[in-house]
């Protein structure tokens, strides 16, 4: 085996997990072994499975000490507390749906006006609230108590509290945008949201790129937001629209990790030099160019995402029944 990769840390952000209370698991997408190889500020180790290309935390946290953790998760994760909830909700308000490029790919796929939308792992309904302006029927599911009543009461929208295990019913759209790499299993998840698609329905998955992080240093996606326990790779879809038997309508590695609030970095040059990293990598002619020339205006916030590589988003289709 070969030694192990320590990475240093990053997000100040980093769980105190109970040791007693490590499992062993296989690769939650293809049930591989692995092999380890990389070691989390939190202490845990990351396998990479060559199978599908996933990479994945084991030993992990038991399921429920996951549970615990999440039932705060808004609170004690991202310092937000019962207050935030009507300002939130107004900030809503003012949004355009389509300045969310993920939401102006769906409009590209499909009309979602009047279709039923089912948002996992919802947190604060943002996604949700956009959907709803754009004239769908939207609902949503997630394990923090907080972000549910948040959902129902003060956007008025249907939040359900619990897993996709839990309910019934049949979507046109299925939305797992920061979600696939929470839970310990996801692939139950997965083979359910299939189940409730409706024919040419769409589900959307939007997740950390792990492509990339043999050719990196330390990785930013292993160093920060340590609650993840799976990263799943450009590989990984292919076999997972295989897997599932859906075919893939859209894939691309795109954007940029957001560090605002999570990070050591003493300085925005820090931030910056962090993003440059990833510019670097990304295989887009000009992409150099723009960055420095935006860093010059010390505009770094505004770089295209389209020319990151942080984040895997895959729409996968169900197929027609003709």
């Amino acid at each position: 085996m070969n030694d192990l990769i320590t990475l240093s840390k990053l997000d100040l952000r980093v769980p105190r997990w109970d040791i007693d209370r490590l499992i062993p698991r296989h690769c939650p997408i293809c049930n591989s072994e692995g092999n380890a190889e990389y070691v989390r500020p939190d202490g845990l180790v990351i396998r990479y499975c060559s199978k599908c290309g996933t990479f994945f935390v084991s030993p992990s946290p038991s399921e429920d000490l996951l549970k615990e953790f999440y039932k705060k998760y808004f609170v004690l994760h991202f310092g937000r507390g019962a207050n935030f909830d009507k300002k939130s909700a107004k900030d809503y308000s003012l949004l355009n749906p389509q300045s969310d490029l993920r939401i102006r790919e769906l409009l590209s796929i499909m009309n979602p006006e009047q279709r039923s939308v089912l948002d996992v792992g919802c947190g604060t309904g943002i996604t949700l609230f956009g959907l709803r302006k754009l004239g769908a029927r939207v609902e949503g599911i997630d394990l923090d108590t907080d972000a549910v009543n948040f959902v129902n009461n003060e956007l008025a929208i249907k939040c359900n509290y619990g897993s996709v295990a839990d309910l019934e019913g049949e979507f046109d759209i299925i939305i797992l945008f920061d979600f696939i790499e929470h839970p310990l299993d996801p692939l139950p998840t997965l083979i359910k949201c299939k189940r409730m698609l409706r024919p040419n329905g769409l589900i959307l998955i939007w997740t950390p790129n792990s492509t990339f992080a043999h050719i990196d240093n330390e990785p930013i996606l292993f160093r920060v937001d340590l609650e993840h326990m799976q990263y799943l790779s450009l590989k990984t879809c292919n076999y997972l629209a295989d897997l599932l038997d859906l075919d893939i309508v859209h894939l691309e590695s795109i954007g940029y990790p957001s560090l605002d609030g999570i990070t050591q970095c003493d300085s925005k040059q820090e931030k910056i030099n962090i993003i440059k990293n990833i510019v670097v990598h990304t295989p887009v002619i000009g992409a150099m160019s723009k960055f420095l020339y935006q860093i010059a205006n010390q505009n770094a916030n505004s770089l295209d995402e389209r020319l990151g590589r942080y984040h895997l988003f895959c729409i996968l289709q169900n197929k027609s029944l003709e």
